[in-house]
């Protein structure tokens, strides 16, 4: 039995992903996303008028699962430091140790930003002020607050991200320096 149109539509996106961080737009072409997807290129097309759409379609639904993920971390129990972790992990840690697939991420990255543009600012301005309000009254390093708080914990996010070859290693980077800028002790080891 066929899934529903929609969730058929979620799964077509799921495999697109995979298919442009391995391969980059430029180099993927529609026969490789519906092969991927399981479904024929004409059938693709039934959903998508061309692979810039299927792009965008998978990055809003990328971006989407990442916010969804980031805000129940924040709005969940615990200390601050584990619940923002988790929601910078979530925000930032979910390409990192893709190895040679990580490869197009430039191209990728700047095509969103062309196709989305706005959208993608807001989605980053939105986070932004979620980490602010779960930050609340939190003191960080030299005494941050509030916005500047949230951005450099966003900066050792990203940083973390960048020079971390597997997720393991992103995730006790960042927290660390986690727990360093809200000024709670590490764990030993």
């Amino acid at each position: 039995m066929a899934a529903p149109p929609a969730q058929r539509r979620v799964e077509i996106l799921d495999a697109a992903a995979g298919v442009f961080l391995r391969y980059g737009l430029r180099r993927t072409s529609m026969d490789e996303l519906a092969r991927a997807a399981g479904i024929s290129r004409p059938g693709l097309y039934l959903y998508f008028a061309s692979k810039e759409a299927v792009f965008e379609a998978a990055v809003r639904q990328i971006m989407a699962h990442v916010a969804a993920t980031a805000r129940a971390a924040l709005g969940g129990s615990g200390p601050l430091a584990d619940r923002v972790a988790a929601a910078l992990e979530a925000a930032h840690g979910h390409l990192v140790g893709q190895g040679e697939d990580a490869r197009h991420m430039v191209e990728l990255i700047d095509t969103a930003r062309a196709l989305l543009g706005d959208d993608l600012d807001a989605y980053e301005r939105d986070f932004r002020a979620e980490l602010v309000l779960a930050l609340g009254d939190a003191r960080g390093a030299g005494g941050l607050r509030g916005e500047a708080l949230a951005e450099l914990l966003d900066l050792v996010s990203v940083g973390a991200k960048h020079r971390s070859a597997s997720r393991a290693e992103y995730g006790g980077r960042m927290r660390r320096g986690v727990l360093a800028i809200l000024g709670t002790a590490p764990p030993p080891g």
